[in-house]
């Protein structure tokens, strides 16, 4: 789930398939924790999740 926050200079961003499905199977526990905690207060303190495709 990339995401963006309000705030320059903080965000976080998750690996995931090109419509934005994280498999959460594969984060660490420390990714996993972020992961949902970023879940949580996406529209509040982080901005809404964009799928960034990386140029070929």
């Amino acid at each position: 789930m990339p995401g963006c926050s309000r705030d320059e200079g903080r965000g976080y961003a998750f690996p995931c398939d090109e419509v934005g499905h994280v498999d959460m199977d594969t984060l660490s526990p420390q990714a996993l924790d972020n992961y949902f905690y970023a879940r949580a207060v996406v529209g509040r303190e982080l901005s809404f999740p964009v799928v960034e495709v990386p140029a070929r």
